[in-house]
């Protein structure tokens, strides 16, 4: 491998064409988001354009789901909702251990801010 010499303007030029690169995957990542994105570089050496593959997109990553609570979960949480302040994790501890394992301190903080009485109140 030797030095190359380029230009600055060579260099300004592969920039711009890999600016221009990037807008047109992002707007395609958009479409089909679930598609291999291909990401085009330049060689400065040569001015050639190599295509690369990833297959990050390829990966499925969880999206957030909805948690749906049963009956008796809300009758378990419904002493929390009365109060008008967020509960402590002291508070909270006792009614983690009736309910399920799906239950933690931060779920229940914001199952107690979507049903909160005194925000629906107001």
């Amino acid at each position: 491998m030797g030095i190359v010499r380029t230009t600055i303007k060579e260099l300004v030029k592969a920039k711009e064409i890999q600016k221009k690169q990037a807008k047109l995957n992002s707007k395609s990542d958009k479409q089909a988001s679930r598609s291999i994105s291909r990401t085009s570089s330049i060689n400065y050496a040569t001015g050639d354009k190599v295509e690369q593959t990833s297959d990050y997109h390829e990966k499925e990553y969880p999206s957030k789901r909805r948690r749906i609570s049963s009956k008796e979960e809300k009758n378990i949480l419904a002493p929390l909702l009365k109060s008008t302040t967020m509960p402590f994790e002291i508070m909270i501890a006792p009614y983690l251990e009736m309910l399920s394992k799906d239950w933690g301190i931060k779920r229940v903080k914001a199952y107690w801010n979507n049903n909160n009485e005194n925000k629906k109140n107001k």
